[in-house]
């Protein structure tokens, strides 16, 4: 006995059982299944724009959702003129140097403008 002589003898054990347990439905349970079968036609039969409003609060939230997890994961970013260093924060935070930090930023440009100096000499030595 070949493969397809196998699957039809399957197929038409199945469909006998089938045809058998549909016949020994009883009257109550055949009309719910109907009232069933036609309540979700009568739902597949109604206009499109019915079924895309159902969809409109999740889409909402899940938007929502993204923009938020965007939001949460995304890093300030901070611009800053001239980074300083620790030894820097170590010499403003001594006892004797709090009036230097009435002129931080002048401090600041006065690093920047060394660091320049540095680059132009170097520029040139090479």
């Amino acid at each position: 006995m070949n493969e397809n002589e196998q699957n039809d003898r399957l197929a038409e054990q199945a469909k006998s059982l089938f045809d058998e347990s549909v016949d020994g439905i009883d009257g109550a349970t055949r009309s719910r299944l109907n009232q069933g079968r036609q309540a979700a036609l009568a739902e597949l039969a109604a206009p499109s724009g019915v079924r895309w409003q159902q969809w409109v609060p999740a889409t909402g939230v899940a938007a929502a959702a993204v923009v938020a997890v965007a939001l949460w994961t995304s890093q300030p970013q901070v611009e800053t003129d001239a980074p300083m260093s620790a030894s820097d924060f170590e010499l403003l935070l001594n006892d004797d140097s709090f009036d230097m930090l009435q002129d931080l930023e002048f401090y600041s440009f006065i690093d920047v403008d060394a660091e320049m100096m540095i680059e132009d000499a170097d520029a040139d030595v090479g």
